[in-house]
């Protein structure tokens, strides 16, 4: 049995092109794919990575980005293709939600302290 070099998917042995994207197989070097397959894994833990930080905007949205594009298949045939885009969105959602929270603090720190210095300079002058 071989696997499909691009998305991960078991194939049978006589198969010209990977059912599921379309990939052709018919030049697999199986030595290439298995040392391509060693490489992956500390790719898609990044995909999990990017998912579990994603809720801090920016850094999440860059790790899953980059993971996006090398994600396949863990050891366990789990996908992490989704995994990585789900952290690509929620990072950039995530990112936008941040900027404008910080802003709208900013702004309402801006307005309390020029009130406390109107209220400093009522009472001094």
């Amino acid at each position: 049995m071989k696997y499909c070099p691009k998305c991960g998917k078991s194939l049978p042995d006589d198969a010209s092109f990977c059912l599921e994207c379309g990939e052709d197989v018919r030049a697999v070097n199986p030595a290439v794919v298995v040392a391509e397959k060693e490489t992956r894994p500390r790719l898609n833990i990044l995909a999990i990575i990017g998912a579990a930080l994603c809720f801090m905007g920016l850094p999440g949205a860059i790790i899953s980005g980059i993971a996006l594009k090398n994600a396949t298949y863990d050891k366990y045939r789990v996908p992490l293709r989704p995994a990585a885009i789900a952290g690509l969105v929620v990072g950039i959602f995530f990112t936008i939600f941040w900027a404008v929270y910080i802003a709208c603090v900013c702004t309402a720190l801006g307005f309390v302290f020029t009130r406390v210095i109107q209220e400093l300079s009522d009472h001094v002058w």
